[in-house]
């Protein structure tokens, strides 16, 4: 009888990890938006920056994408990590980021 319960169980199981999956696959698809966004202000400043020589704004220019894509897309995904700067980035990233 018991077994009964364990194969109801199964597909309640599987609705509610496909529920947290979509909610989850939207929180870090916004959140790595949001990053993405963060990087582009900070690498227009860049470029914009006249009191920068052109060799310091192309070796400065990327690196807000590289701290991005540090960590891929999946790896946010399953991640149990909260969906804040704080918890995927150092201090020093958060402030390349950011533009301060």
């Amino acid at each position: 009888m018991i077994w009964v319960y364990i194969i109801a169980c199964i597909p309640i199981l599987g609705i509610a990890f496909v529920l947290w999956h979509s909610e989850r696959n939207e929180a870090v698809f916004r959140f790595r938006t949001e990053l993405i966004d963060m990087a582009s202000d900070v690498a227009i400043r860049i470029l914009y920056d006249e009191s920068l020589s052109l060799d310091a704004r192309s070796k400065k220019w990327g690196k807000p994408y590289d701290i991005v894509e540090r960590y891929s897309y999946d790896r946010m995904l399953y991640s149990l990590r909260p969906l804040k700067l704080e918890a995927w980035f150092t201090e020093e990233e958060i402030k390349i980021l950011t533009g301060r």
